[in-house]
């Protein structure tokens, strides 16, 4: 049988905070049959179809329970600047990427933006939602929803270069790291500072510490039992922060001194953790979850500096957060297909760009800062300018939904991995397809390049880890 996409029932129960017993319940069927709905097994009846959606209060569509495919939808981006704050620009990108609109729009002073706050030292104690695979019902646009504007000058994207059915890579994969003691599902990659070993986040309760040389696991961290790691982040000084969900809906982030045993560091909180970032200084700690907040934390007092809220985010959450190289920006991919750049300390909006619909997955900055590159589930990875907010390029050559993207550390390539069981790397600027990595049996979950730029790993999740000769 065909699997369908209704995983998205499962997400909507754990959004909820429910269980397969309480959707059992209500429904009139067993916890196994839940389960096999919610695994895509089988389609449920239309008698319960119509129980789960006045349950959930949903369509049938929204809940995935339909096994028809779902419409691509198109981009728009919104950029809103601290220079004029009473102003947003909105430029469309249309599938076939040709024009692109601009328009002024009037943001009303009732609009609720991303607030800062600043807290004291304070010990904090509350615990992990799984995140796998961050599915969302697209929802409307927020900010724009009040935008009348007239059209002004267009902007033209190149031609994204057709997908080759073949385009080898020039050298063989050094290394393909499977671990036979788990599923060897890898949500998040991390280098270590010296490129000698990688750390994976996986769908368990631990962090494998690779040594890419002797082709080993050098070492685990484990985390709270019934636990699974969503991302990893490797310092420069070689401290290692994972952050993590359970089924409780509850999410930990833990620091580690490597190689070290004890956890310098282990924060709970009430929601599923889903990313987490290091600043280029290593001095301190970005983490936001299946919530509205990200939070900055010096995790060496520990206290927390300050705040990022986007009330406006209602039940999704946030996929993940970068610091700029310099330190001096942060960026962030929301559930709602936006991503915000934002001053750390300050929390001052710098822009907000809206790109994919329905949801934003992943983002890489440029190495000058100048641009970042995102990734949606859309299928589509968009370059675009911090300062002006516009497109600079799309990237449609996925042929399903997007799940990673880096930035490579010399600025002329960017990978990415997708759903359509391809990773692969392009000119960041002008879309040509230098490799395709294809032959997965399974999803490319995450994508990330060492530091000196010679090589880059990709993690999959059902076939471990692969490490690649970067393309010349």
């Amino acid at each position: 049988m065909k699997q369908m996409r209704i995983s998205q029932l499962r997400y909507e129960r754990e959004r909820r905070g429910w269980s397969r017993g309480y959707i059992a319940e209500k429904v009139e069927v067993d916890v196994v049959t839940v389960g096999r709905w919610e695994r895509g097994e089988q389609l449920p009846h239309p008698h319960y179809r119509q129980k789960l959606c006045n349950l959930f209060d949903m369509s049938a569509q929204e809940l995935g329970l339909l096994p028809e495919v779902f419409p691509e939808a198109n981009g728009q981006n919104v950029m809103e600047t601290d220079k004029s704050p009473d102003e947003i620009t909105v430029v469309t990108a249309p599938e076939n990427q040709g024009e692109v609109s601009n328009a002024i729009a009037v943001l009303p002073s009732t609009a609720q933006l991303p607030t800062s706050t600043s807290v004291k030292s304070t010990s904090v104690s509350s615990t992990l939602l799984r995140h796998r695979r961050k599915l969302l019902i697209g929802i409307g646009g927020l900010l724009g929803a009040a935008a009348v504007a007239k059209v002004g000058s267009s902007l033209l994207f190149p031609a994204s270069p057709l997908v080759v059915s073949k385009v080898a890579p020039e050298s063989a994969c050094l290394h393909h790291f499977f671990d036979v003691n788990s599923s060897n599902w890898v949500n998040k990659l991390a280098w270590s500072p010296d490129g000698q070993m990688i750390a994976s986040a996986s769908d368990i309760n631990e962090i494998a510490i690779w040594s890419i040389e002797q082709q080993l696991i050098a070492r685990y961290y484990h985390t709270t039992p019934d636990e699974w790691v969503n991302d990893v982040s490797w310092s420069k000084t070689n401290r290692i922060a994972s952050v993590t969900a359970n089924y409780n809906h509850a999410g930990t982030l833990q620091v580690w001194q490597f190689p070290q045993d004890n956890p310098l560091l282990t924060l709970y909180r009430p929601y599923a953790i889903r990313t987490v970032s290091w600043s280029p200084n290593d001095r301190y700690l970005s983490f936001a979850s299946h919530a509205t907040v990200v939070e900055i934390w010096d995790p060496f007092i520990p206290h927390q500096v300050s705040k990022y809220v986007y009330p406006e985010l209602g039940l999704l959450g946030i996929n993940r957060v970068k610091w700029s190289p310099t330190g001096n920006l942060i960026a962030c991919a929301m559930d709602d297909g936006t991503v915000h750049v934002w001053e750390p300390f300050t929390v001052k909006v710098k822009a907000i760009y809206r790109g994919h619909q329905p949801r934003a997955a992943d983002l890489a900055w440029s190495p000058d800062e100048r641009h970042i590159v995102s990734g949606g589930t859309d299928k589509s990875v968009h370059v675009w300018d911090v300062a002006t907010g516009h497109a600079v390029y799309i990237y449609r050559g996925h042929t399903d939904e997007i799940e990673g993207v880096d930035w490579s550390p010399r600025g002329n390539y960017i990978a990415s991995a997708s759903k359509d069981l391809t990773a692969q790397i392009w000119e960041a600027f002008t879309g040509k397809l230098i490799a395709k990595y294809e032959g997965h049996n399974s999803t490319v979950e995450t994508v990330t390049w060492s530091r000196d730029g010679k090589t880059f790993a990709l993690g999959t999740d059902k076939q471990g880890i692969e490490i690649w000769p970067s393309p010349h």
